[in-house]
């Protein structure tokens, strides 16, 4: 007795090939993180990270002052517009590109408290941009200190 081959029409096999691609790295793994580097790429890329932010900031600054009529920042919707043009989306590619880079392995919690740092400076910065503009190093200052005890010397 011989057996015949069980065929199994095209579109249920396409239908399990769909569900098979769309859901089979669901479930069981980890969560997807950034990159585990070593602790020297890390401070380098981050201190790059940095200083770009810090040089685009500055150079915005300037422009800013510049093309003010009056006094920069005599009033609140000039310091308002600041904050919303410049330091805010500034720190959000930052902490973007800073993100991307990972962390050290063991330091991970470590590098998310400084991420979170950075974080929690933007969300002042958004809430209060007198007060932020103000005391610019005052919001990020908790992410300034984080990163020089990490060995950063240019996030600030």
């Amino acid at each position: 007795m011989t057996m015949r081959a069980r065929r199994i029409p095209i579109p249920a096999l396409a239908c399990a090939l769909v569900l098979a691609l769309a859901f089979g790295g669901c479930g069981g793994g980890e969560a997807t993180s950034a990159p585990v580097v070593s602790k020297t790429t890390f401070l380098a890329k981050m201190e790059a990270a940095c200083t770009r932010a810090y040089n685009e900031i500055k150079k915005e600054f300037h422009a800013f002052v510049k093309g003010s009529k009056a006094k920069p920042f005599s009033t609140p919707a000039e310091l308002e517009e600041y904050a919303e043009t410049v330091i805010v989306p500034i720190r959000k590619r930052q902490l973007e590109e800073m993100r991307a880079i990972g962390a050290p392995k063991g330091e991970e919690d470590r590098v998310e408290a400084i991420y979170a740092a950075y974080d929690d400076g933007i969300h002042k910065t958004e809430e209060d941009p007198e007060e932020a503009i103000s005391s610019l190093y005052g919001v990020f200052g908790e992410a300034e200190e984080l990163t020089q005890g990490y060995g950063l010397q240019n996030c600030r």
